[in-house]
């Protein structure tokens, strides 16, 4: 039985306030759980994206699986609030450097879209990458995935969590998506006259947000 069988990050993360694992992560973060929870429900798809665009590749695959193999510690923790309570963020920050091409251009995007410092959109990047990792590597032990299991694992885990964050409202705002915006796949047109639309649609979902986590 793995670790994250009955709770993946995207589920701990929509418990807002409720779960300890939320409040363990923004004590490491140095930040509230509201200003937490806006730039971990926006991060985390940004960094599984981003990581399944990578393992297309073989190249990208052998290196993320190579990856998963120095985090397979996951069996050394009793419960992720435990898992959460010594997430590395050392380990975070190299993990953002493998992922993104330019980790600091992607910071600066969601720094910009949630109109917050860039220092706290690394901080809780940092603590919420070691997470991701280990859930994969949790999915990969228990569910004993080899290469190609893991590219469909990767990819899979993407879309379930950009598809409940659709249902949910999160991330999708009258001019677009804005997972895809920040990563670069799709153009933010500032001279657009539909701007105020993506401005009070991505209000709406932060608000949505913050009632999770006050």
């Amino acid at each position: 039985m793995g670790l994250f069988d009955s709770l993946n990050p995207l589920d701990m993360l929509l418990q807002g306030s409720k779960a300890q694992s939320n409040k363990n992560l923004a004590n490491k973060a140095g930040l509230d759980l509201g200003d937490f929870g806006k730039i971990a429900t926006i991060g985390l798809p940004i960094i599984l994206s981003a990581i399944n665009k990578n393992t297309q590749t073989p190249e990208g695959l052998e290196s993320f699986n190579n990856a998963l193999n120095k985090h397979e510690d996951i069996k050394d923790y009793q419960s992720v609030d435990q898992l959460t309570e010594n997430v590395d963020p050392q380990d975070g920050d190299k993990i953002l450097g493998h992922v993104f091409e330019d980790k600091q251009t992607i910071i600066g995007r969601i720094a910009n879209t949630l109109g917050m410092s860039e220092n706290a959109v690394k901080r809780t990047l940092i603590v919420v990458a070691p997470l991701i990792l280990k859930y994969m590597a949790d999915r990969k032990k228990t569910n004993g995935l080899d290469k190609e299991g893991l590219q469909k694992e990767a990819n899979q885990t993407y879309e379930r969590v950009n598809s409940s964050l659709k249902e949910r409202g999160v991330a999708q705002t009258n001019g677009g998506n804005i997972i895809d915006m920040i990563l670069g796949n799709q153009a933010a047109d500032t001279n657009n006259p539909d701007q105020n639309d993506k401005a009070n649609g991505l209000e709406g979902i932060l608000d949505g947000i913050l009632d999770l986590f006050k």
